[in-house]
This record gives structure tokens, sequence and C-alpha cells, in this order.
């Protein structure tokens, strides 16, 4: 079967079409952006859900625990709450910084070994929050937070080569066997300029005694044509063999500042690919 959701609801259908549930979340919850970009099936007719509140001004930045069983919401976690804000990389204002969309969910993943959650924002970065929503680990750029106090600059994650792989990012994963991590890099203003205008997928490894991260294996630098600035995604299978996908080929959003970041949004002349 597949599940899969739009505004305020939740759906079960089997390949042939034939519906086998449908649930709706609250309004609170299901109004106005609702249901976006992912949803992660807990077991036990439970799901965690990336979601906006529709009684604050920002919006994509809560994940709820939704119980279809009881139509109820089990749990929220309120990014304002346990996540910094910043608009060094791509800014609140603009054409496409409407409704104060400071975080911009696109990605959950859950880790069953300490009962967390990892949640990509793409106009800051990863973030690991604990089931009570106290920020664990922040995979970004210090540039980004430079201000901000040593208790959470003391909990941006570092690498020994100052890479970053947060331009834009989509699709946190993390494979429970082998303790690695995939996210696809989409490198929009990579370095904060219009420049080494690839997309990458990326597999790395986080130390969390020194809260350091690691580039284990990458993809994708060698094919600036497919060079995909927003959407996107990465996954793994038991075998090994990841599948990468360059989502958004057909953009050309060109870097100019944290508040001018659009450009022409679609190449001209169309790729005669994808």
């Amino acid at each position: 079967t597949l599940i899969w959701a739009i505004g305020n609801s939740i759906w079960e259908v089997k390949l042939n079409g034939e519906i086998i549930w449908n649930h709706q979340i609250p309004d609170k919850y299901g109004l106005g952006t609702g249901i976006h970009h992912d949803i992660l099936y807990m077991g036990e007719d439970k799901f965690l859900l990336t979601v906006s509140n529709n009684e604050l001004s920002t919006i994509e930045d809560i994940i709820i625990l939704y119980d279809a069983s009881t139509s109820s919401v089990l749990k929220e976690w309120d990014l304002n709450d346990s996540v910094p804000k910043t608009d060094y990389f791509i800014g609140t204002d603009g054409r496409a910084q409407t409704f104060n969309d400071w975080f911009h969910v696109n990605a959950i993943e859950y880790k069953e070994e300490d009962n967390s959650i990892l949640v990509s924002g793409q106009r800051s970065g990863v973030v690991k929050l604990s089931w009570d929503n106290e920020l664990i680990w922040f995979l970004t750029d210090k540039e980004r937070f430079q201000n901000e106090s040593m208790e959470l600059t003391n909990k941006i994650l570092f690498n020994q080569y100052d890479e970053i792989i947060t331009w834009g990012q989509h699709n946190i994963r993390f494979d429970d066997t082998n303790k690695v991590y995939y996210l696809f890099d989409n490198g929009l203003g990579r370095n904060y300029e219009n420049t080494n205008k690839y997309s990458r997928g990326v597999k790395f490894k986080i130390n969390e005694a020194d809260l350091s991260y690691n580039i284990i294996e990458t993809y994708g630098e060698d094919y600036d044509e497919y060079h995909s600035p927003i959407i996107s995604g990465i996954d793994f299978n038991d075998n090994g063999s990841v599948l990468t996908l360059f989502g958004s080929i057909g953009y050309q959003l060109d870097y100019t500042n944290n508040k001018d970041w659009l450009g022409s949004v679609w190449k001209n002349p169309q790729p005669d690919y994808g």
C-alpha cells in the first residue's frame, strides 16, 4: 500500500487506487500549508507529520505525532522553542520568504536508539531534537550563527576540513544498521556565492561524543549539469545501494545574497533531459 498526505488528510491506498482509509488532522495544523514535505509512519497507526500551527505567525516549523486510530495529536514539537533563528543564509523577507518561513522543514527522520528526531530545514540546517524538544546538535554553518551564545555554538557540529553540507539541503536519512547518515546537499548559494554550482548526495558519520562529523562519500560534484538548487532527495537500501535524486535540474536559481536568490527561476532554454 501507499501512505500519502495532502492538505489536512492522510490516506492509505492500494496500488490499484482503492482507498483503504482516510484520516483528517485538526484544522489547527491542517489549514494553510497543511501537511507538507514529509510523513513518517511510526507503526501502530501513528505518524510524525511536518505541519504548521495556524495559531502562529510562522509556517512549516511544527512537527506533530498523530494517532490515526484515535484521531488525536499526541505530541507537538514547536521549532520556534528549540531552534535559533537566522536569516544569514536565506532571509525571511522578499519574494520567496513570505509568511516568515524561517526554517522551512523539508524532511524528518526518527532515531529509535535514543528516541530522538532529525529535522531538516532548507534555510537553516539539520537539527537533532530530543523527544522533549531539546536541541541536541545542529548540522549547519557556524557563520550563520556567529552572534549566538556559546551554549548554542557549542552544539553546532564541526568538520575538520570546514566542509559544509547544508546548502539548502533536503532529505536527512539515518541508516540504523551501519550508523551513518545520508543527506542531499543541493548546493544553493554554496559558500554564499553563485559559484561551485553542483549538487550531491552525501554519506557521513557523526561522533556525538565530540560533536564532529566526517564525510565518508559523496556523489554529484562531477555533474554540474545536474545542479538542483531546490527539492531533490536521497535514500538507501539494505544492500548498500544509494538512490540520489537530482530533482530540480530545470531550475536556475542564482544566489546573490540572503535577500535575493531567486534569479530567473527556470533555465532558458529548457534542458533537453529530465
